[in-house]
This record gives structure tokens, sequence and C-alpha cells, in this order.
């Protein structure tokens, strides 16, 4: 199985980039990705699913930051969006995905100055 992981500074920046050929040329059967920076409505507004993908995600409450998305060619089981840690929650940074083998989480931690900053 070939996951990707991929902290895209922006989702809208890599559509521009010709991310949907990308995905779909991975071979990837799970992408991952950090600091979508977009909410659920500018994403309804936005017309993209790679071929083949489902696709979720967990955007922060404030827009332009933060925020994780899965693209997945098996649906999982369950998906998780709160690790009932009201900062991590808020900002959008955990997803995790249920299959029968096994899960996948989706985090995004902030590196600041070489210190963790949780």
């Amino acid at each position: 199985m070939k996951i990707i992981s991929w902290n895209v500074n922006g989702l809208k920046s890599v559509l521009r980039k010709n991310f949907l050929n990308w995905i779909e040329n991975s071979k990837a059967e799970i992408v991952c990705l950090q600091e979508i920076k977009m909410q659920l409505n500018e994403m309804k507004n936005i017309l993209f699913k790679p071929k083949d993908f489902l696709f979720y995600f967990n955007s922060g409450k404030r827009k332009g930051i933060w925020g994780v998305a899965v693209f997945t060619k098996e649906k999982p089981l369950e998906i998780k969006q709160k690790l009932e840690i009201e900062r991590f929650d808020d900002e959008g940074r955990f997803l995790e995905l249920k299959y029968p083998q096994f899960s996948l989480i989706n985090f995004m931690l902030l590196m600041v100055e070489g210190k963790k900053k949780i």
C-alpha cells in the first residue's frame, strides 16, 4: 500500500499546479494533506475530486489556517475529526480514518524555531 503525506501550505495553490493530475498518477492508495487552509464553503465552490478517490477533511474554525485532508481509494469504516482537545479540534489539525486492518491518522504539528509548539 502506498501512502503519501504532504504539507501543501494551501490546497488552492497546489490545485493551480496540476494537483489533480499528480494525485491520479501517483499510484497512491491514500494521500494525506496538511495545511489545506480551506473551509467547507470554499471547497463546495471548487469542483475538484481526483478520479477514483474519496475525500475527507477537517478545516479549522478560523479561515485561512491549518486544516487536514485525506484522499483515499477505499472507504473507511469510521471517520473521526475530534481529539476532544479544544485547541486541536478548533484548528482542524486531526483526522483519523479507521479501516479493518489499521487506523490512519493525519495530524498537523506546528514547529516554531526548532521547538514543538503544540
